[in-house]
């Protein structure tokens, strides 16, 4: 095999039936948007190849991080596997890392979807400064600390 390697990446061709969409830790709430998906089926059939798809690897499980539109426009290909970028990690890191997938999107946020990754990044690291986290989200401070105190009275 030689995919490329790091100690806890790896970046290889995944099936698409092993990869898993955990909403626990996955911000986004709409679907996906068929423009987007569109234009990567565009390019896919092109012959270019858009940047993986980023999954992490908790146990026996491939979990979706990052990627959604590029799944859609790959099952649309009639293409079974896609490149993934695998990470070796937690729950808590994978929805860390899910958190900041979109701060900058291709495909805008709804404000629910950025509340929930406020929320998700919290529960991953509750001791994150407000700086931290909306600066891995995306949002502002402002946000953050309305989030943090919601969540405080419970």
């Amino acid at each position: 095999m030689r995919p490329h390697e790091r100690d806890d990446i790896v970046t290889k061709l995944l099936s698409l039936n092993m990869i898993e969409q955990d909403e626990t830790i996955y911000p986004r709430l709409h679907p996906p948007d068929g423009k987007v998906v569109q234009a990567i089926l565009w390019t896919l059939r092109s012959g270019a190849m858009p940047p993986p798809i980023l999954v992490y690897r908790v146990k026996d499980r491939y979990i979706l991080v990052d990627g959604r539109n590029r799944i859609e426009a790959t099952k649309a290909a009639g293409e079974t596997a896609i490149m993934a970028e695998i990470r070796r990690g937690t729950l808590a890191e994978a929805a860390w890392a899910a958190a900041g997938a979109n701060a900058r999107p291709v495909q805008a946020r709804h404000k629910d979807e950025v509340r929930r990754a406020v929320s998700l990044a919290l529960r991953a690291i509750p001791k994150a400064s407000d700086d931290l986290l909306a600066d891995h989200v995306g949002c502002s401070r402002s946000i953050v600390r309305g989030i943090r105190r919601l969540e405080k009275r419970g």
